[in-house]
């Protein structure tokens, strides 16, 4: 939504989008944090994965089963 809010296209039609996210240049901050939350949850997952094993983590997610 707030990508939809970026766009001076959308912003042009439907004016009250932008304005609910504060304007463009908030809707550039709120994108921007959500961004980052998005990528540190994907970084923590990733280093999850990394530390328990990659090979029996993805024969888990294949398979449904895990070896034990």
């Amino acid at each position: 939504m707030t990508g939809l809010a970026l766009s001076p296209g959308i912003d042009a039609i439907a004016h009250p989008l932008t304005a609910v996210f504060g304007g463009r240049q908030f809707a550039r901050l709120w994108h921007f944090v959500a961004t980052l939350l998005l990528v540190g949850f994907f970084a923590a997952h990733l280093v999850m994965v990394a530390t328990t094993g990659v090979i029996d983590n993805m024969r888990s997610m294949i398979t449904g089963y895990e070896r034990t």
